[in-house]
């Protein structure tokens, strides 16, 4: 599941659902915004209804029955964007520009990521099926 269970009312059941179909051993990856203290303008503009913390898909992985076989955080500088652009200033939009420089340079941003003392903007879970 890639961006999408941001946006829906119950995750736990679409979770749930999900992993009543898996075989066992089988995994699921889902990749969701990172960090709730993070959730403004960007994520209400986007229809989100939540930003997720490791803790959060921990759970969810738990209650449905899944281990929790990986959680990674990336882009990690974005963090920081996002957040002075969604809570401090209340913006709706990213600009064109802001864009067009992050997709110019996104090796650079790759190789710096995990030199970032930051919490990544996005989170990589795997849950496997006990």
């Amino acid at each position: 599941m890639v961006n999408s269970l941001e946006l829906v009312k119950d995750p736990a059941a679409v979770i749930g659902r999900l992993t009543a179909k898996m075989a066992p051993g089988g995994r699921l990856v889902v990749l969701v915004p990172h960090g709730p203290a993070l959730f403004g303008s960007l994520d209400r503009e986007l229809g989100h209804l939540r930003r997720f913390s490791r803790a959060d898909i921990s759970k969810l992985f738990a209650d449905a029955g899944l281990e929790v076989a990986s959680l990674e955080t990336y882009n990690r500088l974005a963090t920081l964007a996002w957040w002075t652009n969604s809570r401090l200033l209340g913006s709706r939009r990213i600009s064109r520009i802001t864009l067009k420089l992050f997709d110019k340079t996104v090796w650079l941003w790759r190789f710096l990521d995990r030199l970032i003392p930051l919490p990544g903007l996005s989170l990589i879970a795997v849950g496997r099926k006990r």
